[in-house]
């Protein structure tokens, strides 16, 4: 999946079509599209729909109020005739008024994502017909889907109602969280627009995707999946996972699964991000749990989106790139070039989903078909802790055979155990380790076998 590289400025396109001088020319783009198809690999871009830069040509002619343009971005009259007052308590998600005063118009425009990326107006015709076009544009250049950026900010309340305050905090200053969004979030509309999107998708091949980006809690990111009678997004994510540190419990864990997978409908397929450009790097939240939450995420049901660099481990920290943390990187590929790999196991396909052991201390992932399994299991805690996985579920035998732990970890009764069956109910984990089993006939990660029979 590529991130943005369109032509922009302050943080924000200014040409849907184009591609940013620093990542080259459409020439370069298409032989990119060229060499992945050689390959066999897909490739998904970021769409932006819901705002563009404030230096866009579109936005220029809007403030001058050109016809046809004069309504392609939200305007509204100030709240006073006295003043300058913003038409509602709207903020923006840096807990700024979302609305900005334009003097040449002499009126506020809306900006959720700042006031130099002015929201788009959906509703009007013209725009969603450009967008339509923007997306043609795409598929006719051979790309294989997209990543609908900000999908839950595309249409807002037409009344532009007030949004409930939800909580002051100290200083009695509203922030982005105080506000319960719901004008401005998920509106229903949001999913025409989807609709509109994916029919065009549609018309040239089914077997392009749209990835559908949303806010807040998974619940309520469900509708982007649309209906068994026509689906709208692939896939729906959000960045909730991205918000997993190194004091992450297994409790915790599970509820993350449980807003992100169990939710999904049966014509529907979970995914969630767990590193973005926006964040702190993976490598720098959770510490020496790197390895065993890349276990967990990439064979979990479902598809993780990770950021390019956190399979390495690299940190957001400036100036660390030492020989030691080079060697720990090497150690950290390694194992996420082998959990890639193990995905393609019909068992990570096909398989069902279990947790055996979870606490605030532990969390463990079984993923089964027929006799066949694996089970990751990880320890969360600061101290060492020894696991006994009898009778947690009909499903596991008595051994396993260990395939992976994590690199960080040698003072372990796992040491030097690797392709060696052990006994589950005396499992042995130091602070922060991780370990990967497999069981059954013949399980290996190389077994890609067609599908079973469900």
């Amino acid at each position: 999946m590529l991130s943005s590289f369109y032509k922009s400025e302050n943080d924000g396109i200014i040409n849907h079509k184009d591609v940013c001088h620093t990542c080259g020319v459409m020439d370069n783009f298409r032989e990119l599209i060229k060499q992945l198809k050689k390959k066999g690999i897909r490739l998904i871009i970021d769409f932006y729909p819901n705002h563009t830069s404030d230096k866009h040509p579109w936005f220029t002619a809007s403030i001058k109020g050109l016809k046809s343009y004069d309504d392609y971005y939200i305007w509204s009259d100030s709240a006073s005739d006295d003043e300058r007052k913003p038409p509602n308590n709207w903020l923006n998600i840096h807990g700024e008024s979302a609305w900005t005063w334009n003097e040449e118009r002499k009126q506020f425009y809306l900006g959720i994502f700042g006031k130099h990326l002015p929201d788009l107006n959906l509703r009007n015709p013209l725009v969603r017909n450009e967008l339509k076009d923007i997306i043609t544009y795409w598929m006719e250049e051979d790309v294989d889907g997209f990543n609908v950026v900000a999908a839950s900010h595309l249409v807002e309340n037409s009344y532009l109602f007030n949004e409930p305050v939800l909580t002051l905090n100290k200083a009695k200053n509203l922030q982005y969280e105080n506000i319960d969004h719901i004008f401005t979030i998920d509106q229903h509309e949001n999913l025409d627009l989807f609709a509109e999107w994916k029919k065009i998708i549609n018309n040239f091949s089914k077997k392009k995707i749209l990835i559908a980006e949303v806010s807040g809690s998974f619940p309520k990111g469900r509708m982007y999946y649309g209906n068994e009678t026509f689906p709208l997004a692939t896939l729906v994510y959000n960045s909730e996972f991205t918000q997993i540190n190194e004091n992450v419990t297994g409790t915790k864990l599970r509820w993350y699964f449980a807003s992100s997978i169990d939710d999904v409908p049966s014509y529907g397929w979970p995914a969630w991000m767990i590193g973005s450009k926006t964040k702190p790097r993976l490598g720098s939240r959770v510490g020496d749990l790197l390895d065993g939450i890349h276990m967990i995420v990439m064979l979990a049901k479902g598809t993780p989106i990770t950021y390019s660099g956190d399979e390495f481990g690299i940190s957001s920290l400036p100036n660390e790139d030492n020989v030691q943390m080079s060697m720990k990187r090497e150690s950290h590929l390694s194992i996420f070039r082998k959990l890639l790999e193990l995905r393609n196991h019909y068992v990570i396909i096909y398989g069902i989903q279990q947790y055996p052991i979870v606490t605030d201390q532990v969390f463990s992932l079984l993923r089964c078909h027929d006799s066949k399994g694996f089970l990751v299991a990880v320890n969360l805690s600061n101290d060492p802790i020894t696991l006994d996985f009898t009778g947690t579920s009909p499903r596991l035998p008595s051994k396993a055979t260990l395939v992976l732990q994590s690199g960080h970890f040698v003072n372990s009764s796992l040491s030097n155990k690797e392709q060696q069956k052990v006994s589950l109910n005396n499992i042995y984990l130091g602070p922060k380790h991780a370990a990967l089993f497999s069981f059954g006939p013949s399980v290996n990660v190389r077994d890609k076998k067609k599908r079973p029979k469900m």
